[in-house]
């Protein structure tokens, strides 16, 4: 090699090479010819500080062999494209060979498919998986050994498949997500993998059966003391529409039926909803939606969920939507009635088809999930007013629970008074030693528009302004108050007594409860889901034998 260089300062022009001495146009060299004619290399010069990554692209912009390096403006020697290879390539062999181990050192099963299909990585775990050496598969093409993979697919649509789960072989599942790859925005195959969930599946296996088996001994247990463990047991009363409604949500709660959960704000639509689901041994879970709470513009992400980078300011690695996390399980739909139309459309699809794609996905997710809704508004009439459309009313009401209010169940209202006002006096350590009747009166004659919700909130607002332990009419709130209170049946002095008030009321309900009963008491400790044990004893305390 030859550096030509031109004056006194020594400036290089060009670079002449044995390669250019020998190549001669006519095949014969001619030894007069000037070198000049012969340099076939224009002269730029690479910096001492020059990246190898940057030296190759221009040995392949200059078409040259080799090129000269300067430092600070000096020509420090020459630098040969063949020298760059000669190292470059052990290290890139070595390094492949790393990349090699750490693949089949994967707990998942690679494999890797070129753009016309064939296998050209397959590592240990895919070995194990499917029974087929690399040396087999390795080279030749995928369609010959699994003609459906989900490989195959990607190299027609050239979309991403992500955690699709399947069962390639007895007892043994996984999840696989097929990419495709791409260099230099050129598309050069298919990288999949499969997570292997086998262990995973077992456990759930095994946890369903120790909850089936609980349940088994709860329900053999609650019949041998005579009451019923029951779903329902937190919805409390014992008023006949109520009791009424209470069984035919059990009865429902066996199929897989949608229910629509009608009545005023605060009656319990979702603790009957939370009974049907618990009843019904769904296996997936309870999720509860407040459908007038959803914005427009959310509520496909929402419900449908989306994939990682779905849209600007999505959660990095995707999110669930309310029907993938009510998968096998049940969705409820509180406030139904406040759905747009647009959004209502939307929802009725999906329930048709039983399937949900997320945004930023065409892959179309297959869900089986229950469907509970309630609503505070008068549904047919929103449906007249076309404020509703009609199918998807007639697609959630198929069964309906109409739930009464509470001032329909005037004795109710006490035992739920009772129960609120234990509650609360141990949550707040007040201690209540007296009530006074006319708060009875009071209670009864209220109109609770806000059902038990407003009850409840009016017991705390009792307790917490409760002087000396000591409940009065005077700590009502005033709009209660101000309505005409029922004439108090019973002045006794004594009657004011916390305990005797609570003892004359069990009295009262278990008389009722043996006339419903036509007073069999197996049937009455049933219908007052106590032990008949504990009948029998508070039949001798009341002299009711």
């Amino acid at each position: 090699m030859v550096l030509l260089k031109s004056g006194k300062k020594r400036k290089e022009y060009g670079i002449i090479t044995l390669r250019d001495l020998s190549i001669s146009k006519d095949d014969l060299f001619d030894f007069d010819q000037k070198i000049e004619d012969k340099l076939s290399t224009p002269i730029e010069a690479l910096s001492d500080t020059t990246t190898v990554k940057a030296a190759l692209k221009a040995f392949e912009e200059l078409q040259s062999e080799s090129l000269p390096v300067e430092s600070n403006g000096q020509l420090v020697g020459v630098v040969r494209k063949k020298d760059f290879f000669n190292r470059y390539f052990p290290q890139l062999y070595d390094m492949n060979h790393k990349y090699k181990d750490i693949i089949n050192h994967m707990h998942e099963a690679v494999s890797v498919i070129d753009q016309n299909g064939y296998v050209r990585l397959w590592n240990k775990q895919a070995e194990e998986l499917y029974q087929i050496p690399r040396e087999k598969i390795v080279n030749e093409k995928m369609s010959v050994f699994f003609p459906n993979a989900l490989g195959l697919k990607i190299l027609e649509t050239r979309k991403a498949i992500k955690n699709v789960y399947y069962s390639p072989k007895e007892d043994y599942y996984v999840s696989i997500s097929s990419l495709p790859v791409y260099i230099n925005k050129k598309f050069i195959g298919v990288v999949s993998t499969e997570k292997d969930l086998t262990q995973q599946k077992n456990l759930t296996t095994k946890l369903e059966n120790a909850n089936s088996k609980i349940t088994s001994l709860q329900q053999k247990v609650a019949e041998i003391h005579g009451y019923s463990n029951s779903f329902f047991d937190d919805i409390k009363g014992h008023d006949p529409i109520l009791l009424e409604k209470i069984e035919l949500a059990k009865y429902v709660s066996k199929t897989n039926t949608n229910v629509l959960i009608t009545g005023e704000s605060g009656t319990g639509k979702e603790l009957f909803a939370k009974g049907i689901h618990g009843q019904s041994g769904r296996e997936g879970a309870f999720v509860s939606v407040n459908c007038s709470a959803i914005p427009h513009g959310l509520f496909e992400s929402e419900f449908f969920g989306y994939e990682d980078g779905a849209f600007t300011g999505a959660i990095k690695g995707g999110k669930a939507g309310y029907f993938k996390l009510s998968d096998k399980g049940t969705l409820f739909l509180d406030e139904v009635g406040e759905l747009p139309l647009e959004l209502q459309a939307k929802l009725l699809r999906v329930l048709d088809e039983q399937k949900v794609s997320p945004l930023g996905s065409e892959q179309m997710i297959p869900v089986d999930v229950r469907i509970i809704a309630a609503t505070n508004r008068n549904m047919k009439q929103l449906v007249e007013n076309e404020q509703f459309r009609h199918d998807l009313y007639y697609r959630l009401n198929v069964v309906e629970i109409d739930l009464p209010p509470l001032r329909k169940r005037i004795e109710d209202i006490v035992i739920l008074f009772h129960q609120f006002l234990e509650a609360y006096s141990k949550e707040n350590n007040i201690e209540i030693k007296s009530i006074d009747p006319e708060i009875y009166s009071y209670l009864k004659t209220a109109s609770w528009e806000g059902n038990i919700r407003e009850l409840r909130n009016t017991v705390e607002y009792l307790v917490v302004l409760s002087k000396n332990g000591i409940i009065k009419p005077e700590a009502l709130p005033d709009y209660i108050k101000e309505q005409k209170p029922q004439e108090v049946v019973d002045t006794d002095p004594v009657y004011k007594n916390l305990e005797y008030q609570m003892d004359h009321f069990e009295k009262v309900l278990i008389e009722r409860a043996l006339e419903i009963n036509n007073y069999n008491k197996s049937k009455t400790a049933k219908y007052l889901e106590i032990p008949r044990s504990t009948l029998y004893y508070k039949l001798e305390k009341h002299e009711l034998e």
